[in-house]
């Protein structure tokens, strides 16, 4: 039998035997960890704004977004794109992937502070 197609892009779907998606869906981040990375880069570029001195309106400017998203990035409410996430890196005049591994660090210090129970 052949791969089922999909109708609006004209290629293959490939679904695979069950345990395939299984390893697939263990792969993928967990919503929980997407929240507590969201809020730790958020919280990362407030201290990095601060320790610049820079308000969320200079660094919109500096970065080409409002303030707005600046300030909902902060609090962790949204999820930045690719593109968006390097404007904030480079307003901050600090390469996008160090910003990421920062975020990271608070990340893995806020895992390591949890008791075990907190953890479940």
């Amino acid at each position: 039998m052949p791969d089922p197609l999909c109708r609006l892009h004209g290629i293959s779907v490939v679904l695979g035997r069950e345990q395939d998606r299984e390893d697939r869906a263990r792969r993928l981040v967990a919503p929980q960890e997407a929240r507590r990375l969201r809020r730790a880069l958020g919280a990362t570029v407030r201290q990095l704004r601060g320790i610049r001195g820079l308000s969320q309106e200079q660094l919109g400017i500096l970065a080409g977004l409002h303030r707005n998203y600046i300030g909902a990035i902060e609090r962790g409410e949204i999820n930045p794109t690719l593109r968006v996430f390097c404007k904030v890196a480079s307003g901050l005049h600090v390469p996008a992937s160090d910003l990421l591994a920062m975020a990271e660090r608070l990340v893995a210090q806020q895992r390591r502070a949890q008791t075990p129970r907190e953890r479940a």
